[in-house]
């Protein structure tokens, strides 16, 4: 556990992760999820007094909360606890996070939000230029991961030819590749835990693509917020209000 002068940079760092990741986790249950650490009994030998501490932590959540949560989660709870940044970068057998998106600054965007959710620097943006050619953006990809020595990509993608990235950086780069397309933080963040938790490449994907049925929930038809009311007088115009959490 983190003492003197680090305590209070550690508690920034992890505070908004495990926050998110305990919400996740309270909705899993209640949708009836199952929560499984794929290594448990790691975590448990190799930490025993952060995976004791995360015990403690288990109790008061179930308490607090009134829900009874896996011993599983107790074993995501110490990652937070033993994670360090310098772990992030030395590990090359994570699945690693690129989101690739159209725009001057919108792959950056996104990942910086997500990231400073998570409190970690995990995830890498690349953005692309509306006037920048395909094959560059893909270049510059490559370059990446060949200097980062990774095993397995997790690649987001917004739109377009960037869906179809995926298969030349497994050919040029002799890495599993997946590409999920139409993506946002919240696709981000979750890309990024399951990862930083060590799920393989076809897990984090599907966590990910669980995403899509948080978003596309159907309000009750007796729910449904009635239409706004135009005077009569007033001028009937369209307007599409867009809000992102990046700005």
């Amino acid at each position: 556990m983190p003492k003197g002068n680090c305590s209070a940079r550690w508690t920034i760092k992890v505070y908004y992760g495990l926050a998110t990741h305990i919400e996740n986790a309270l909705d899993r249950v209640r949708r009836n999820k199952s929560i499984v650490h794929p290594q448990l009994n790691r975590i448990r030998t190799g930490h025993p007094d952060a995976f004791n501490a995360a015990l403690d932590c288990l109790r008061m959540i179930e308490r607090v909360m009134e829900i009874t949560l896996s011993i599983d989660e107790a074993g995501f709870i110490a990652m937070f606890f033993v994670y360090s940044e310098r772990d992030l970068e030395q590990r090359q057998t994570d699945v690693k996070v690129i989101v690739v998106a159209h725009g001057m600054d919108t792959a950056s965007a996104l990942v910086a939000t997500a990231n400073e959710l998570l409190g970690v620097n995990y995830a890498v943006g690349f953005n692309v230029p509306l006037y920048e050619k395909a094959q560059l953006v893909l270049e510059r990809i490559i370059r990446h991961i060949q200097a980062s020595e990774g095993v397995s990509e997790v690649l987001l993608v917004d739109m377009g030819s960037l869906t179809t990235f995926g298969a030349a950086l497994a050919q040029h780069c002799d890495v599993a590749t997946r590409t999920i397309q139409l993506i946002s933080t919240m696709h981000i963040v979750e890309a990024i835990q399951s990862a930083m938790n060590g799920l393989p490449l076809q897990e984090v994907c599907h966590n990910v693509l669980m995403v899509n049925q948080l978003l596309e929930k159907e309000v009750p038809r007796d729910r449904e917020p009635a239409p706004a009311r135009v005077p009569a007088t007033a001028e009937k115009k369209l307007a599409i209000v867009m809000i992102c959490t990046t700005g």
